[in-house]
């Protein structure tokens, strides 16, 4: 999974969920600071920070890319 889809999933997800972005840093460990950058393009995020965010996203919630639904 390329980068740019995985935090798509992870934006989806919280939106999903309807939580803030409190929310979700909370259940990943991670900085609310962290989680805002997920909407910036220059965002360059770790691998760690990735696989916390990813933990929170259960593995049977799906997603399509714009792309993908267009399909």
């Amino acid at each position: 999974m390329l980068i740019d889809q995985l935090i798509g999933r992870i934006r989806a997800y919280r939106i999903s969920q309807g939580w803030s972005v409190s929310k979700l840093a909370k259940e990943a460990s991670l900085n609310e600071s962290t989680i805002r950058n997920l909407d910036s393009a220059s965002w360059c995020p770790t691998v760690e920070t990735l696989r916390k965010l990813e933990r929170v996203i259960p593995q049977s919630f799906e997603f399509c890319t714009p792309r993908e639904k267009a399909a």
